[in-house]
């Protein structure tokens, strides 16, 4: 059974403050009314006066119990509105994984040695773009239910026995050439959709459910004339795992970029945008694959404006 909530804030404020509004007038009336026919004129007044205090004073409290219960309402309409758009089977046991790559190699051309003596593991401009988004969205969707310490990259040790063994939902942040889960992924999810290129500026996949092609490609040129990303396009998978038995065993979710950016700007729109979507309204119970465009302005701080190109039902 799902939770709605249909009217809107400001309409739900209006409401608020009508009802505290008609309580103070109608009280007010009756004790003005016996105020100004009862007692001596000294009493009279002395009553008039405070209960013109009284009214001033409930008047605010009003006030501050309308804007209290408005802000309450609001964040329970953002708390309902992250659950549906992450749909977690369990939030306690999900793994967020982000794409890294091997700093070691790098180090020892730079340094003429690698001086540390261990790996050092280095995570894509685009994750440390996306982070923020997904985990203000997961805090503000499930609160302190979501266990951080199962946060990991590619090539840590201990994401192979998290992620192999079906420990809990998937959160994959990097495509399948950066983040070798994300490849695992889509090799498990292989009859819904296999990926056909991925790469700086195309993606190309196939749909299982229809047989269709769809190709996203950047259109023009990408690149400023520094070399900086100017355009980029990123994808959103979210799934259920398939399993033998037909039941639904732990949710995946993907972000990934075709270059720099794509990861940050496909997480920025499924947590900010993608609930706003009539598209999404009408099939978010269903599994499907989305396609954003970025545009990236360089100046600092990095903003991106994005677009959804396409959304497509994987079932």
């Amino acid at each position: 059974m799902e939770l709605r909530i249909s009217c809107r804030p400001r309409t739900l404020q209006i409401l608020i403050y009508l009802f505290f509004s008609i309580c103070i007038i109608a009280a007010a009336a009756c004790a003005f009314y016996h105020a100004l026919n009862e007692g001596s004129t000294w009493a009279r007044t002395e009553r008039l006066l405070f209960l013109i205090a009284s009214c001033v004073l409930t008047c605010g409290v009003g006030a501050i119990l309308a804007k209290c219960s408005d802000l309450c309402l609001n964040a329970l309409r953002s708390c309902v509105k992250s659950v549906k758009l992450w749909r977690l089977r369990d939030p306690s046991h999900c793994v967020i994984c982000v794409s890294s790559y091997d700093l070691s190699q790098k180090l020892s051309e730079n340094d003429g040695k690698n001086r540390t003596g261990v790996k050092r593991y280095g995570v894509g401009e685009g994750q440390i773009y996306a982070l923020p988004y997904v985990i203000s969205s997961l805090t503000e969707a499930y609160g302190e239910n979501i266990n951080w310490h199962n946060f990991t990259h590619a090539n840590d040790y201990k994401s192979v026995s998290l992620i192999n063994r079906g420990f809990g939902d998937l959160i994959l942040l990097g495509g399948p050439f950066t983040n070798r889960f994300t490849s695992l992924a889509f090799n498990m999810l292989s009859e819904k959709i296999k990926i056909l290129t991925f790469n700086n500026t195309e993606l190309h996949f196939l749909l299982g459910a229809c047989g269709r092609k769809f190709s996203y490609e950047v259109e023009g040129d990408f690149k400023s004339p520094d070399g900086d990303v100017k355009a980029d396009i990123g994808m959103i998978l979210c799934c259920d795992e398939p399993t033998k038995n037909g039941t639904a065993s732990r949710r995946i979710i993907i972000f990934a970029g075709c270059n720099t950016y794509g990861t940050g700007a496909a997480s920025l729109f499924f947590c900010k945008k993608m609930s706003d979507e009539e598209i999404w309204k009408k099939n978010r119970k269903k599994d499907y694959i989305a396609v954003v465009k970025c545009w990236c302005s360089q100046s600092p701080p990095l903003l991106f404006k994005t677009e959804l190109l396409g959304f497509h039902c994987l079932n």
